[in-house]
């Protein structure tokens, strides 16, 4: 009878550390979805251009999303005490719109793809229990977006500098950091964006507040490019990412990218 009671307990107990962790990670989850500002990110829709020289690369391009499919969100949550460590990856399904000219005609063509955007964050449980239970969120890594896995894409490492402001060099890697260790840039600074990489079959692209630049080769393993950040005072993110060459060059070649999003502010 007493080894019955006591296999009672231990089930109980079991069963309850299970419903505390279900709970646990019910609270983290929502304390993600409250914060979807700061951890779900993507790249600006619609973006401008400007025409390119070369006649066979199109005089406009520009990503929107799928009119047919949704966005589709993948949290992973895994508690380790007081800590906890969580994996956001959003599913983003969209269209490249590619506008060239075509035997004197203008013409129009779409590229399905389906991009995965994936981001890190590390949580601690030491705050007050009326706030998701104890929980907040701690530290974040930047996002990253890729079509493939393995990327057809390659960079190495990217260096953003403005004189007098900062000088910094951010690794292809999921480094965290504070949240609010978020970089501030005074309004209107031009910043130098130098992107290291040994792909010859990629062209880069440097996107912010609705505009795009490319990062061009300027010599072995180096592509540069200067970028004025907006005057209005808020905050922002930089894409920096690269695409196959027959992305936006050719017809029938399907969309291939890979890139990092770096959030900073505007002061």
């Amino acid at each position: 009878m007493k080894k019955i009671f006591l296999l009672i307990l231990l089930v109980l107990f079991v069963l309850s550390c299970s419903l505390n962790r279900k709970s646990e990670e019910t609270n983290i989850n929502e304390l993600i979805y409250s914060l979807q500002d700061i951890l779900f990110e993507t790249y600006d829709a619609d973006q401008e251009t400007t025409q390119v020289k070369n006649p066979i690369d199109p005089f406009l391009w520009y990503r929107t999303k799928s009119s047919e499919d949704t966005i589709k969100y993948d949290i992973g949550i895994d508690v380790v005490g007081d800590s906890a460590y969580a994996t956001i990856k959003m599913i983003f399904p969209g269209d490249l719109n590619l506008w060239y000219i075509g035997d004197s005609d203008t013409v129009h063509i779409e590229k399905p793809y389906v991009d995965t955007f994936i981001k890190y964050c590390f949580f601690k449980k030491d705050t007050t229990r009326d706030y998701h239970n104890g929980w907040r969120l701690v530290k974040i890594t930047n996002t990253f977006v890729k079509t493939k896995n393995p990327s057809d894409v390659n960079i190495d490492s990217i260096k953003i500098f403005a004189d007098g402001v900062f000088d910094t060099l951010i690794k292809i890697d999921t480094s965290y950091f504070v949240k609010n260790d978020i970089v501030k840039i005074p309004s209107g600074t031009v910043v130098q964006i130098t992107l290291f990489s040994s792909d010859t079959t990629s062209r880069f692209f440097a996107h912010t507040a609705l505009k795009k630049k490319e990062i061009v080769y300027s010599s072995e393993n180096t592509f540069t490019q200067n970028l004025r950040v907006p005057y209005i005072k808020k905050n922002y993110r930089l894409l920096i990412d690269g695409f196959t060459k027959g992305s936006l060059e050719d017809d029938s070649i399907e969309y291939s990218t890979f890139g990092i999003i770096l959030p900073y502010t505007v002061e």
